[in-house]
């Protein structure tokens, strides 16, 4: 069977999808503690530990999305690799896994309310100005930029900090000892 341009297009459409990972890790990193959230917000270890669940069953949800799209672009790749493709077929796993992707990540409802009913009402109420933080974070670094603020002060190491600690770089080359 011939290709006809619109599986040509279809075929070059499938070709350049990004491919997705199958696993996500947890966000911003796997074994974070939350500290600083924890002193915000008051929150209990248990409270801590049931947020996390919450976050846990959501990465389940999204995985087994990933593990569609994976499926998908292995029926893709097959296809692809048969003697004669079916444009149709091409065509039929291209869209499906652009509407697969579409469901990632997968946000709001019931992971929200969820994570919310582990809160009490006075952390609850602390959660506006976390929003508005995250709202002017781009400010305040262009600020920090323009040197109108002081960048805040972080705990530990940054690597933008280890020229700093490790002392300036080794010459290129050394000149000829005499």
């Amino acid at each position: 069977m011939k290709i006809r341009p619109l599986g040509a297009a279809l075929l070059a459409a499938a070709l350049f999808l990004p491919a997705q990972d199958a696993t996500i890790l947890p966000y911003p990193y796997p074994n974070a503690r939350f500290e600083e959230l924890k002193s915000y917000l008051t929150l209990s270890d248990t409270q801590v530990t049931a947020l996390q669940q919450v976050n846990q069953s959501k990465q389940d949800a999204e995985n087994v999305v990933y593990r569609s799209i994976r499926e998908k672009y292995e029926a893709l790749n097959n296809a692809l690799n048969s003697a004669n493709a079916d444009a149709l077929l091409v065509g039929r796993l291209t869209l499906e896994i652009r509407d697969l992707q579409k469901k990632v990540p997968i946000g709001g409802e019931p992971y929200r309310t969820n994570a919310l009913n582990v809160l009490n009402a006075t952390q609850k109420a602390k959660l506006p100005a976390l929003t508005q933080a995250l709202q002017m974070g781009t400010t305040a670094y262009q600020a920090v930029s323009l040197n109108l603020i002081d960048q805040p002060q972080r705990v530990g190491v940054s690597p933008f900090d280890l020229p700093a600690l490790v002392g300036p770089p080794a010459p290129a080359s050394l000149p000829p000892q005499e």
